[in-house]
């Protein structure tokens, strides 16, 4: 399983975008990285809406996410992010990100692998 890292303002050269990362918990937890690079755990429940919609022929309730707190984790250390923010629209090319956090405080990005999705490149 993974996590969702969501940058929402760039930050270090880091774009905006919706990121997963296998350097957390793994349990399908969503964090937030702040707009003074603090990593932020999105605590909270599930509710259901009294709605249902079909998913490959079986009818499932409809759950919404519910916020109850925000944790600054103060995290120290690397972690990796991946996914679908794209790079190079021409290219079609995607970059994992390591980010460094010291102290709760992201002090460093590094870009890496660049993966491109049309052949040459």
């Amino acid at each position: 399983m993974f996590d969702t890292v969501k940058v929402e303002i760039e930050l270090m050269g880091l774009p905006v975008g919706s990121y997963q990362t296998k350097s957390l918990a793994n349990v399908m937890e969503t964090y937030r990285l702040s707009s003074d690079g603090r990593l932020i755990f999105l605590k909270g429940h599930k509710e259901e809406t009294g709605e249902t919609h079909h998913f490959f022929g079986t009818e499932i309730e409809t759950q919404k996410f519910v916020l109850d707190e925000l944790v600054d984790t103060n995290y120290h250390g690397w972690i990796t992010i991946y996914g679908n923010t794209l790079i190079d629209v021409e290219k079609g090319g995607f970059v994992d990100f390591k980010l460094k956090f010291t102290d709760g405080k992201l002090v460093e990005v590094k870009r890496e692998n660049n993966i491109f999705l049309t052949e040459g490149d």
